[in-house]
C-alpha cells in the first residue's frame, strides 16, 4: 500500500495525498492491485523473454512448436504475434478492473456503514450505476465535484468501457468506447506529464495500459479516501454498533492494558494516531444538544 503522506511535494504527480482515516475498502484495493499487479508484471516479463527467444531462433513458428511439445501443450503460432501480445494486455486489464470493480463495491458498502445516508442512489434514468458512479453520486455535491474532476475518474470509465466491450462484445459497446476515448482527449498531456503515456486507441491496449490503468488507480484511491470525509467519531460509532465488539470493548475498559491494546488495533487499522483517536473519543462522549 502507498505510504501515508501529508504534504503534496514529498509524493510523485499527480500530487495526491492520504487524509487519515483510511478505509478498509481502499487498503484493500491497494493490496489485492498490488497482488495482481505482480501476476501480469511477471506475465509480461515472461513474454517478452520468450519473444526476445522466439525471434532469434530464425524460425518463429518451429521455435514455438518445439516449446510447446516439450512442455506438452497443444498449441502454436497459428496467429498473429501481434494479435497475442495485444489480448494478452487486454488479459491484464480485465483481470484489473474485475478486482477494482470489487473494490469499489465494498468502498460503497463501507461508506454507508459509516454515514448511514437516508438514501442511496443506485440508479439513473436509463439503468443501473456501475460501482465508482454509484460511489461519487452518493457523496456530498462538494465532495461529488472535486472527485469527477479528475482526470483519472475518466480515465478508470473509459476501461470499464474497454473491459466491458472486450467481456460482452457489441457495436454499441465499440462506440461507447471510443466516444469515452474522444473524451480523455483534453486530459492527454496531463496523462504524459504524470503517467509518461496517454491511454491507447480504442482497440489497441496493450501493456501499457495496464501499467496506466494500476497506477491511476493507486493514485485516485487517495481522491475517493478523502472524498468520504471519514471522522473518527463515525469510526468508533460504527464499530460499538456491532455487538461482539461493543462487548470486547466493556470486557476492556476495566482492565487499561487490554483497553490500550485494542484502541492500539484501530488506531493501525485505520491508521490514526492517538491524538486523533482522542479526539474521536471525546467527540463522541460530548454532550449533545
Amino acid at each position: 500500500m502507498p505510504p501515508i503522506v501529508s504534504r503534496e511535494e514529498d509524493v510523485p504527480k499527480p500530487g495526491y495525498v492520504f487524509k487519515k482515516p483510511v478505509l478498509r475498502a481502499i487498503r484493500d484495493l491497494n493490496h489485492e492491485l498490488g497482488l495482481q499487479d505482480t501476476l501480469v508484471n511477471l506475465n509480461e516479463l515472461a513474454l517478452r523473454y520468450f519473444e526476445g527467444c522466439m525471434n532469434l531462433s530464425g524460425n518463429p513458428k518451429e521455435f514455438v512448436a518445439q516449446q510447446c511439445k516439450a512442455c506438452h501443450n497443444n498449441s502454436g503460432l497459428g496467429v498473429d504475434w501481434v494479435k497475442v501480445r495485444q489480448n494478452a494486455g487486454l488479459y491484464g486489464l480485465a483481470q484489473a478492473y474485475a478486482v477494482v470493480d470489487s473494490c469499489f463495491r465494498e468502498l460503497c458498502k463501507e461508506y454507508r456503514d459509516y454515514k448511514q445516508p437516508s438514501n442511496w442512489i443506485t440508479r439513473d434514468d436509463r439503468r443501473q450505476l456501475d460501482p465508482l458512479t454509484m460511489f461519487t453520486e452518493n457523496l456530498p455535491p462538494t465532495e461529488r465535484k472535486v472527485v469527477r474532476a479528475k482526470p483519472e475518474y475518466h480515465l478508470i470509465h473509459f476501461y470499464r468501457l474497454v473491459r466491458n466491450a472486450a467481456v460482452h462484445p457489441s457495436s454499441e459497446a465499440d462506440e461507447d468506447v471510443v466516444a469515452a476515448h474522444k473524451g480523455l482527449g483534453r486530459y492527454s498531456e496531463y496523462f504524459i506529464d504524470c503517467y509518461g503515456y496517454p491511454p491507447g486507441r480504442p482497440g489497441e491496449q496493450p501493456y501499457a495500459d495496464f501499467a496506466l490503468f494500476t497506477r491511476a488507480v493507486k493514485y485516485f484511491s487517495k481522491v475517493l479516501n478523502n472524498g468520504c470525509n471519514l471522522a473518527p467519531s463515525e469510526i468508533l460509532r460504527s464499530r460499538l454498533a456491532n455487538p461482539d465488539f461493543f462487548a470486547r470493548a466493556r470486557r476492556c475498559k476495566a482492565q487499561p492494558k487490554k483497553l490500550k491494546t485494542l484502541v492500539s488495533h484501530l488506531q493501525k487499522e485505520y491508521l490514526l494516531n492517538e491524538a486523533e483517536t482522542r479526539a474521536s473519543s471525546a467527540d463522541r462522549d460530548a454532550p449533545r444538544k
